[in-house]
């Protein structure tokens, strides 16, 4: 028999007593507490995740991390991975900003602004090198 999932709105007691009633059968007592624990943190995780992040992209940095260095325990994994998904869309969403604001617009920007033309080139540089 599967693994319960969580029901919307359940609380931890609930969860697990339910869990726990649901495969009972299947496994000593102690083996089936510890695993419903544990599908219950990692119902509690993903619900602390930002929507943003694919659930199975996280999943396989999890995984990948884990296996890297086994002492990682699924919170820190998880922590990682979330940062490092989140930076990496970031940064994709920075680039996509400036992939938007062209050489000759920004220089335009700049030089209205009143920078010099050698300003203004210093100053995309700097934001294209930021950004790329």
């Amino acid at each position: 028999m599967p693994i319960p999932t969580k029901n919307p709105g359940e609380s931890k007691d609930e969860f697990i007593s339910r869990c726990v009633s649901s495969i009972n059968d299947e496994y000593p007592l102690n083996q089936a507490v510890a695993i419903c624990n544990a599908q219950f943190s990692r119902y509690q995780m993903e619900e602390q995740i930002s929507p943003e992040i694919d659930p199975a992209e996280l999943e396989a940095c999890m995984l990948e991390l884990q296996g890297q260095n086994p002492s990682y325990s699924g919170a820190v994994a998880m922590k990682i991975c979330v940062d490092r998904l989140t930076i990496v869309k970031v940064s994709s969403e920075e680039f996509q900003k400036f992939a938007e604001y062209p050489w000759d617009e920004c220089i335009s920007d700049m030089r209205s602004q009143g920078y010099s033309e050698n300003a203004a080139n210093n100053i995309c540089g700097a934001i294209r090198a930021r950004k790329i």
